[in-house]
């Protein structure tokens, strides 16, 4: 058995600014126009440099805006308070499915989005997570008492499982676009499928066995399991395993999350018979 994985890739950092003697106006309880304006100079510096721009996610601001009440409360800055869930933590306890997520976090007395923006900019590594291309959706929440504004930027790469059969069926048709003609995919062994789909899903339970069915009893079985959140990385991997020798394979697909994998991943398990025949002993 060969298998890849991937982590969610977790970006946590910290930016402060100078208190002037401005105060947070107490009249300002919509905060959402702020918060638009801070996604459009994001959207805008990554349009001057080609970079895609991204979308907006309404649970992703959700996450954001919780975030910023948390740090009003604790009348503090930070990522992280005694008692209170990561941003992994958080995003998962909002059923999001991600491949990678970033945070910038924010302190102003001044409800200015472009110094914010600008000073944010100025941060190397903030700037980083602002025109990262691993993240394709945003979300920023604000917060504010009478003196200052908590602000929180949320990015991540979300995923939207599709089903097992869909994705099943998306590969299989991507490896009989590309792979070689010795290999021959078993399509309608129901039997097959069910078995690939159980041990993709011990996989990520981490109960995965090398464990073949006794029914099997011609020629030499393989299995190699591989974790993927993007299908196109996957292809050449289930390829490669597949080998060069006259054999023919199924599939099978679970999604979830794993210990490797918090934010959700595919497992796809590929069995590979080498004579070709699959044969029942007879009872």
């Amino acid at each position: 058995m060969r298998f890849t994985l991937k982590n969610a890739f977790l970006i946590l950092l910290f930016l402060s600014f100078p208190v002037s003697a401005h105060t947070a106006s107490a009249d300002i309880t919509d905060w959402t126009k702020m918060e638009k304006e801070l996604i459009d100079l994001v959207n805008s510096e990554r349009r001057i440099r080609n970079l895609a721009e991204l979308q907006y996610s309404e649970k992703l601001t959700e996450v954001a805006r919780a975030h910023s009440r948390r740090m009003k409360r604790e009348q503090k800055m930070s990522h992280h308070f005694p008692g209170y869930p990561d941003m992994e933590t958080r995003l998962i306890q909002k059923n999001l499915y991600f491949s990678t997520a970033g945070e910038n976090v924010a302190l102003t007395d001044l409800p200015d989005m472009q110094f914010v923006h600008h000073a944010l900019m100025d941060s190397p590594k903030h700037r980083d997570n602002i025109l990262s291309t691993r993240y394709r959706q945003i979300g920023i929440g604000i917060d504010a008492d009478a003196n200052h504004f908590f602000i929180t930027q949320n990015f991540a790469d979300l995923i939207t499982p599709v089903s097992e059969q869909q994705m099943e069926e998306e590969l299989i048709g991507l490896i009989l676009e590309q792979h070689p003609r010795h290999i021959r995919i078993v399509k309608t062994d129901k039997a097959l499928t069910l078995f690939c789909r159980k041990k993709s899903q011990d996989f990520l339970s981490g109960r995965f066995d090398k464990k073949i069915p006794d029914f099997w009893a011609s020629g030499r079985v393989d299995i190699f399991t591989h974790s993927f959140v993007k299908i196109t990385e996957v292809i050449p991997k289930i390829i490669d395993s597949l080998g060069t020798l006259e054999s023919s394979c199924a599939l099978g697909v679970k999604f979830g999350r794993s210990r490797f994998n918090p934010g959700g991943t595919y497992i796809v398990t590929v069995v590979r018979l080498m004579d070709t025949i699959r044969r029942r002993k007879s009872r």
